[in-house]
């Protein structure tokens, strides 16, 4: 009989990193005040196993936002971009709770490595399909290959997120929150027939990045961006492929 994947360290949960965990996902939910967050779906989220949740992403707040909206059910562990980690205090705190750095702009083999060994021990996995925070509020930003890829490389089902006002709650560039309304909505698993039979072909990651972007799309009713580096690819007004945040999660690595 084939052993189990080995849990890599990220995902296995001590008692202190589950209650670091649990105070952080109780945070994401306490920012907002009584009333002014919405949470649906959340009976689509599975209470064991591995899936992937593909959400969109426009600020800060987005990873403990949705943590704390499913945290009577599951754990996750996520993908944050590796300037994060070199933050003092926020470095460590983020590590601890489940987030794993990932390089942006390149083919991080080691990350991508480690979300398809989380995902293979039975651990679930957050991912942002576009890569970093989308600058504008009124559409998406085009989607990259990553969600797709680790779909493939696991089998893991993919259930789409849509987050939508958490940048008026905290807007790029802001250094405190704001009294905003905001809503999580999980959708139903995105079918991925274009993957079967072990396809890592870039025509089949292709097509599935854009299902994958479309199940988010069907949640957040803005505009499908298409993804990168295909004919769909469409960028909001304002920015381009060449555009990049002037933060600190931009600095070089």
């Amino acid at each position: 009989m084939a052993r189990a994947p080995e849990m890599p360290a990220v995902g296995r949960w001590n008692w202190w990193r589950s209650a670091l965990y649990w105070i952080g996902g109780s945070l994401g939910r306490a920012i907002f005040f009584p009333g002014r967050l919405t949470v649906t779906g959340v009976e689509r989220i599975p209470t064991e196993g591995a899936f992937l949740l593909a959400a969109n992403h426009t600020s800060y707040i987005d990873p403990p936002v949705i943590g704390g909206s499913i945290l009577g059910r599951r754990r996750l562990c996520y993908m944050a971009h590796s300037g994060l980690f070199r933050i003092p205090v926020f470095g460590p705190i983020i590590s601890a709770v489940g987030a794993f750095p990932v390089k942006r702009g390149v083919a991080d083999r080691k990350a991508i490595r480690m979300a398809a060994d989380l995902l293979r021990a039975g651990h679930p996995v957050l991912v942002f399909p576009e890569g970093t925070r989308s600058p504008s509020d009124v559409a998406h930003l085009p989607s990259e290959l990553g969600a797709a890829y680790l779909a493939a490389l696991s089998g893991a089902p993919v259930i789409p997120v849509g987050v939508i006002g958490t940048s008026r709650v905290l807007p790029r560039g802001a250094l405190f929150l704001r009294p905003r309304r905001a809503e999580v909505r999980f959708g139903p698993p995105v079918d991925l027939p274009m993957l079967g039979q072990g396809r890592r072909d870039k025509t089949a990651l292709a097509d599935a990045a854009y299902a994958i972007m479309g199940g988010i799309v069907a949640l957040t009713g803005l505009p499908h961006p298409g993804v990168a580096g295909t004919p769909s690819e469409v960028w909001p007004e304002g920015t381009g492929p060449d555009w990049k945040p002037k933060n600190v999660d931009e600095e070089p690595d």
